[in-house]
């Protein structure tokens, strides 16, 4: 049924682009036929704005068309297709991307079936080739509605690189209508579907790749979506994305952006625009936009690491104001950023030397006590077993930050250390933003010990959740240290050492 009322939603946006060729004198901007889904289903933590400020203000009165369609042009062109075929299907890169490049003069469908049989090339200059062919037709009415339809079929088959491409080229398209049909499109073929909207999670790189300066169009598209309202690691992998673009476009995006993101996500972009700063500017968005505006004519964006992004905002002292909008909370000297957080503590017979024990349950409920009810948290604590504090995520009201007071003064350390196991249960919580793991020894038990292999699991687990995870290692020495060094690094988090 969802799949008829796709196709025939499709449908009717043909006819409509059909009738829209016939010349007129004056046309009236046209009307969607569908609300966004930001208008129609908002999450209450997500409040979104006003949708699609920036590309409305940029449209052009009337869509750009590089060439225009002619009968004497589609008979060159039906001339012409034996040898251009030929070559497309040719062994020879070159060949077939020259006869790309050839086919940006025949804005015809016919044509455009043949850039879209080598949107998975093999050779990412002959998809690239491909994908700006496409892209010269976006404002084509004949040429859309296929683009449109093939996006639909490979939303159920195959998303992939080819699948990036079109979509961005959909994206790009100045034609009405065609923004809030592809939108109404992704939510009946991705928002529906987990899997899916996962399996595009994964592949944001892959839309930065080939899709370049481009991709953003498409970044802004997917920002409208139910996967991006409903799913704290597509909605973080959006974010990602735009940030790795390191344009000004994307840096005014971003600031755009601020208002409605929260937890971890916002820390994400303070964290990118104060490595671009070169300090931290403030906690709202008007600050930034007034320093952006200052700098961007003639601004130069600094090769910094992703770990130099963090160091960045949290290498600094930060005044008790900076943290009232976006997190107050800081846990062995890392803001506590994300709404939503679990804490796993070891409490291994290791942690019983000197003060470690201690000092780390002073460090959790100093830190739990300064969560306000905007928060939702859990405690995990491991040894040779795996113990919570509660099944699910709590909110931070007084009486429970009292109650997890009382739960880890109750801790008592014995026996070995099952680190995995723990970091699995930490996951299980859904919409997840962010863990913060305290730790001082190696892990000896539980389903997996080996140090390697324990990161390869836990990075496979987190490429669609995205969620950040924070290491403190007390007094770790040598290869464990690497460890605790690399298993934050692969999760999007921060190692800090504790002597």
């Amino acid at each position: 049924m969802r799949q008829l009322l796709t196709s025939l939603v499709l449908t009717a946006f043909l006819a409509d682009l059909v009738a829209a060729q016939a010349p007129k004198p004056e046309q009236s901007p046209a009307t969607p036929t569908a609300a966004s889904p930001a208008e129609q289903n908002t999450a209450p933590e997500n409040p979104a704005p006003e949708k699609a400020t920036t590309d409305q203000a940029a449209k052009p009165d009337k869509p750009e068309v590089l060439v225009q369609p002619t009968p004497e042009l589609l008979s060159e062109f039906r001339n012409a297709r034996r040898g251009l075929v030929q070559r497309i299907i040719s062994k020879q890169a070159h060949q077939q991307i020259e006869a790309l490049q050839e086919l940006q003069g025949y804005p015809f469908p016919e044509a455009a079936k043949l850039a879209l049989g080598r949107l998975r090339d093999s050779n990412p200059e002959v998809l690239k080739a491909a994908f700006e062919t496409l892209l010269s037709y976006r404002n084509q009415p004949e040429i859309v509605p296929l683009l449109m339809q093939t996006l639909r079929k490979e939303s159920v088959n195959q998303i992939d690189a080819g699948y990036l491409s079109l979509l961005t080229v959909l994206a790009a398209s100045d034609l009405p209508q065609v923004k809030e049909q592809l939108i109404l499109l992704l939510d009946m073929t991705l928002g529906t579907n987990p899997r899916r909207w996962q399996r595009l999670t994964v592949s944001m790189d892959e839309l930065i790749q080939c899709a370049g300066q481009e991709a953003l169009k498409a970044l802004r598209v997917l920002r409208e979506t139910l996967p991006f309202q409903k799913d704290f690691g597509f909605r973080r992998a959006v974010v990602q994305a735009t940030i790795s673009l390191r344009t000004n476009d994307s840096v005014s995006q971003l600031i755009q952006w601020m208002d409605f993101l929260e937890g971890e996500i916002r820390g994400d972009v303070m964290r990118y625009l104060s490595s671009l700063a070169g300090h931290f500017v403030g906690p709202d968005s008007k600050d930034w936009a007034a320093w952006w505006q200052k700098v961007q004519a003639d601004f130069e964006f600094p090769n910094i690491p992703p770990s130099a992004i963090i160091a960045t905002v949290e290498g600094q002292t930060l005044v008790e104001s900076d943290y009232v909008r976006w997190g107050k909370t800081q846990f062995y000297g890392l803001p506590v950023y994300a709404r939503k957080v679990v804490f796993v503590l070891d409490a291994s017979s290791s942690m019983l030397q000197g003060t470690r024990m201690n000092d780390a349950k002073t460090q959790l409920i100093t830190s739990i006590n300064e969560l306000d009810e905007n928060y939702h948290f859990n405690i995990i604590v491991y040894n040779q077993t795996v113990g919570a504090w509660q099944r699910q995520l709590i909110q931070a009201t007084e009486s429970a930050r009292k109650n997890a007071a009382r739960y880890i003064a109750s801790i008592q350390p014995q026996a070995a250390t099952a680190t995995y196991d723990a970091l699995e249960a930490a996951f299980s919580h859904p919409e997840l933003e962010a863990i913060y793991l305290v730790t001082d020894g190696v892990p000896t038990t539980g389903k997996v010990i080996h140090l390697e292999a324990i990161i390869k699991a836990v990075s496979e687990q987190n490429q669609t959740r995205r969620v950040t995870l924070y290491v403190i290692g007390i007094q770790p020495e040598g290869p464990f240290e690497e460890f605790l060094k690399a298993l934050a690094e692969k999760n999007f988090g921060t190692y800090r050492r504790v002597q």
